[in-house]
């Protein structure tokens, strides 16, 4: 039986009273106040309870209902809840003469203090712009009454399945919610899924979940699928000593992995210890011994991670995981990535133990969370580290171990802190990790062996925000007290590179500098030509190293790099300012990388690559003055793209590819090659509505493709409409107090128009 909550005005008694009375008798739960309830204790608690549990919120609208205050705040906390509501018309109000007469000295404190200091006119004249975006019933003549009641019945069996279970839902998450949201109350497996689908299935209503349907079914799924890792927890396992292979744990970071709020980063820490193997004839085999080892190394993680403040709870896992297998590093790679896909884990920590007794830590991090293709594949953290008085022989308790491989696992601790950090773009709290973690005594071999890495990630953070004065005068004697960042993260390279001059991503770090500084969008760094070349030299140097053998399978980074070496060579071509053969260079890296991607690899990484090179790619051709095939290639990066399966930043691709074929559409209208102006018109009108509409987290973004769609349509159009809406989104891009590369982007609107 669907429930009904009545707003209304008691004034208006008399003739809700026949319209509760009609509904009754057709069958319907209806909640009216006839008991008066303003005035006992618990009044507000049980109007809001109503409005809870009910399907739909009818609004009885007069001049006395917009005039009650008790009315506004109920319309008002439907509205929050996103409740189905259906206005009815008693009789057409005065608005503003009976909103001028609400007075908030007539509700309650308690009640007051939810306003947050917003006025309860202002709140009113909210509700009636909301209210008018809906279709009205009118309860106006007397004479049709049977008749408007049929159609308000009509209304209410409107899409009721997807009513009664909003309402379902919002209970249960309330419930939730109000018990400081316990994991008892979540959804099942079961729940959880048909959830999800009713979720999907309202994007086009007007009836949509609020942002508590959403917080409710997100932390359901997550609990999920820590459980479906979870068994009893006993930190058991065996190590191998004669090239053995095998997971330390398995560290996840719950936190939000694209854009977190910055300094708002909680969550725990999930590790799950799985066994070690030992090399026994080219199998791999458990053995007693091996098992010794693996108790003191799963001890040392174990003490790390209950000590540290890192986190709000931490989770041992072990039953059911297989370890990391291979003798070779791509082996061990894909084995670290089915245990992650298994666990949901963002990070995979494991280890090697050679013949000779040492212990080398490993990390793989899911590519989607690392945000740098430095970070691809397996990670060496460090040199090895010698296991001392390793006997098998010997008592456990005996076994000198953890001396060595606390420090080091404190060390990594504070770097994936760090890479976590990086990720949510707090870029000075990464940074001080970083040292931390290049600091933790005892934690190298001969002082800086090994801490490459480390240097890595620290260029990697300050890339992150490369045109933030910062100083980082630790890095490089004799520099400056405050410069730009990129030229910190030059410098962490180059500090990685002296530590080992054979390590492979330091290279493609110094090339992503480069990058910047030979285009790049802010005031006084003039674009140089030797900086595109010095970015090439460093991209190439990575893969004449051929980093496989050492650290990992890198055929996403080869992807990657290739692509980099490509872009390069577009960019230069595209500046017009260097002299050079960039537009065959960059077709042909393109052409590698495309041919790097595995026909096997259908991981989510690979599809972004080959869709962002088909994209590229049409830039160059449209540079070259090929428009009709640059089309081609922007249609074919849009088709790349899986909106089921891609973060939503990654999706941004599709808006500027779209962007890019108004451009061509544009070229060939302007440079005489057929009447392609409605083409070029259509397409920027698509892409303008698409990124109106989309994710509030890409807004800024959006507004730079919406500007400049704009100005191109007014271009088109040769008329000033066009120029002036871009003038307003060129000020609203200033308003934002973003940095000047961003403003400098938007000079030619303005200057053309």
């Amino acid at each position: 039986m669907k429930k009904i909550f009545i707003s209304y005005s008691h004034r208006d008694t008399e003739q809700v009273q026949r319209i509760y009375d009609a509904l009754r008798s057709e069958g319907f739960d209806v909640w009216m106040d006839h008991a008066k309830l303003i005035g006992s204790a618990d009044w507000w608690d049980r109007i809001c309870k109503g409005i809870e549990e009910s399907v739909v919120v009818m609004f009885m609208t007069s001049s006395r209902s917009l005039a009650s205050e008790v009315c506004t705040m109920e319309a008002h906390y439907a509205l929050e809840l996103d409740k189905r509501i259906i206005p009815i018309i008693l009789e057409q109000p005065d608005v503003e003469e009976a909103i001028s007469q609400l007075s908030v000295s007539d509700l309650p404190p308690h009640i007051i203090d939810e306003l947050n200091g917003v006025s309860l006119d202002e709140i009113a004249r909210k509700n009636w712009r909301f209210l008018s975006r809906y279709h009205w019933l009118e309860f106006i003549k007397p004479g049709e009454f049977d008749t408007q009641l049929d159609a308000l019945v009509t209304a209410l069996e409107y899409d009721a399945e997807y009513s009664d279970k909003h309402t379902a839902y919002l209970n249960r998450a309330i419930s939730w919610d109000l018990r400081k949201r316990h994991s008892g109350f979540l959804l099942s497996r079961v729940e959880a899924k048909e959830m999800r689908q009713w979720l999907l299935s309202g994007v086009d209503r007007t009836q949509q979940p609020n942002d508590l349907h959403h917080a409710y079914l997100i932390a359901s799924e997550k609990w999920l699928k820590r459980q479906r890792v979870r068994r009893t927890i006993t930190l058991i396992g065996a190590v191998g000593v004669t090239v053995a292979v095998a997971a330390v744990g398995i560290l996840l970071f719950r936190d939000q992995l694209f854009n977190p709020p910055p300094r708002e980063l909680t969550g725990s820490f999930n590790v799950a210890i799985s066994e070690f193997v030992e090399m026994v004839d080219g199998e791999e085999v458990v053995t007693e011994e091996a098992d010794k080892v693996s108790d003191i190394v799963n001890r040392s993680l174990a003490n790390f991670v209950s000590r540290e403040d890192l986190v709000q709870t931490v989770d041992f896992v072990h039953e059911g995981l297989p370890p990391v297998k291979g003798a070779a590093s791509e082996e061990r790679e894909r084995s670290a990535i089915e245990i992650a896909n298994q666990v949901n884990a963002d990070v995979v920590i494991y280890a090697t133990i050679s013949a000779s007794n040492e212990l080398q830590l490993h990390f793989y991090i899911d590519p989607l969370f690392s945000g740098g293709e430095e970070l691809y594949g397996e990670t060496r953290f460090g040199a090895p580290i010698p296991l001392g008085g390793l006997n098998m022989n010997t008592p456990v308790d005996e076994i000198v171990v953890e001396d060595a491989v606390l420090p080091r696992t404190s060390a990594l601790m504070q770097f994936l802190y760090g890479v976590l950090l990086t990720k949510a773009q707090s870029v000075d709290r990464a940074v001080e990790q970083f040292q931390n973690a290049a600091s933790v005594p005892d934690a190298w071999v001969d002082e800086d062996s090994g801490k490459e890495v480390v240097y890595l990630w620290l260029g990697t953070a300050y890339n992150e925000d490369p045109f933030t004065q910062r100083d980082c005068q630790y890095l490089s004697e004799g520099s400056s007290q405050t410069q730009y960042s990129l030229f910190c993260a030059r410098a962490a390279y180059e500090q990685a590179l002296t530590i080992n001059n054979q390590f492979a991503r330091a290279y493609i770090g110094l090339g992503n500098v480069n990058l910047h500084l030979a285009s790049p969008d802010v005031a006084g760094i003039p674009r140089n030509c030797h900086d595109f070349d010095n970015a090439i030299a460093n991209y190439q140097r990575a893969l004449d190293l051929n980093p496989d053998e050492e650290y990992a399978n890198l055929t996403l980074l080869k992807v990657k790099t290739y692509a980099n070496i490509g872009r390069a060579n577009t960019r230069a071509f595209f500046f017009g300012l260097c002299p050079g053969e960039w537009y065959d260079a960059a077709l042909e890296a393109f052409e590698n990388a495309l041919e790097a991607i595995p026909v096997e690899n259908d991981s989510i990484t690979a599809e972004w690559e080959a869709a962002n090179i088909q994209y590229w790619i049409g830039l160059a051709y449209r540079r070259a003055g090929q428009a009709e095939a640059s089309i081609v290639k922007f249609e074919e990066a849009i088709a790349d793209i899986n909106p089921e399966t891609w973060p939503q930043n990654w999706q941004e691709l599709k808006y500027w590819a779209t962007l890019q074929i108004g451009h061509a559409y544009q070229d060939l209208h302007t440079y005489g090659e057929g009447d392609y102006a409605d083409n070029a018109l259509e397409t920027y009108h698509i892409i303008i509505d698409a990124a109106h509409s989309e994710n509030p987290e890409t807004r800024y973004s959006n507004m730079r493709i919406i500007s400049e769609a704009l100005y191109n349509a007014g271009l088109v159009t040769e008329g000033q409409a066009g120029c002036d809406a871009a003038r307003i989104y060129y000020n609203e891009v200033l308003e934002m107090d973003k940095a000047v590369a961003d403003i400098e982007s938007f000079e030619k609107a303005d200057d053309a128009c």
